[in-house]
């Protein structure tokens, strides 16, 4: 399917994965001390909002085949997390044969702590970061937002069945009762995913009903302007909260940016939008 391609959309994703990658680094008085890069967490929110206005700008249609949706998202995700899971498993498993028989010890013993043998399960389901009692940090700990994502497309694909208006509800409603903490029952990753994910779906509502108006260019500067500044200065304070209100505004306005551009430059060039 063609869409507009929205390149601004893109760049604030190599950004943001950029801020995360270097959050973890961790290089000893380096540029990845800079207060910017230490609140780089902030980079994963951001990406769901992202996920979830994408997602609907490319799938929310009458053509929507779920079918082919879940098979998209599978194979980016599974193939490449089973494999690594398998590899984690493989080493702990060599680790309590070394133990084992051989009386070496790499310091903590082999599925102990959080990778017991009880988290291989949630893990191989990707549940791990969503059941309360699991641990989100068990093997592969990067993969826990691949554990929130996988089940937010899911969510995002069954509610695809829903009729419109029970849909666009749902997509207004989850994200409130997470802020809300009605969503307690879950791990507080999960809850954060669907608060930042369905918020992403809300912006893509909003945005489709600005789309088609022609809106001031000077007032789009403005406002991505005013967006830029509020997102440097929670990534440079670290201002958690606010930033459920200044990540579905930035991804709003760029987009309507990118839109505007592509209809005053006569909007001939299209590809098919990359999935995040």
């Amino acid at each position: 399917m063609k869409v507009s391609y929205l390149t601004p959309l893109d760049s604030f994703r190599g950004i943001a994965a950029l801020s995360v990658v270097l959050l973890h680094l961790h290089i000893y008085r380096s540029f990845t001390e800079v207060e910017f890069f230490r609140h780089g967490h902030l980079g994963v929110p951001f990406f769901f909002v992202l996920s979830g206005f994408i997602i609907a700008y490319v799938y929310h249609n009458d053509t929507f085949k779920f079918k082919d949706f879940l098979a998209a998202r599978a194979f980016r995700i599974l193939p490449l997390y089973w494999l690594v899971l398998f590899l984690f498993v493989a080493f702990e498993c060599c680790k309590y044969i070394a133990y084992t028989y051989f009386a070496v010890s790499f310091g903590i013993p082999p599925f102990s702590e959080h990778k017991q043998i009880g988290e291989l399960l949630p893990n191989f389901l990707l549940l791990q970061s969503w059941l309360p009692h699991t641990d989100s940090s068990s093997f592969n700990f990067p993969s826990w937002s691949l554990s929130i994502e996988w089940y937010l497309y899911l969510c995002f694909g069954l509610l695809m069945f829903a009729p419109k208006i029970v849909r666009y509800a749902l997509f207004i409603t989850l994200p409130i009762l997470s802020f809300a903490h009605y969503l307690d029952v879950l791990r507080g990753e999960a809850q954060k995913g669907i608060l930042f994910f369905f918020a992403g779906c809300v912006v893509y509502l909003i945005f489709a009903k600005l789309r088609h108006i022609s809106l001031p260019p000077i007032l789009l500067r403005i406002a991505e302007v005013m967006g830029l500044v509020a997102l440097l200065a929670i990534f440079q304070i670290g201002l958690d909260g606010a930033s459920i209100i200044v990540f579905p505004f930035v991804v709003l306005v760029f987009a309507l940016s990118a839109v505007s551009s592509n209809a005053i430059g006569g909007g001939g060039k299209h590809k098919q939008a990359l999935m995040s």
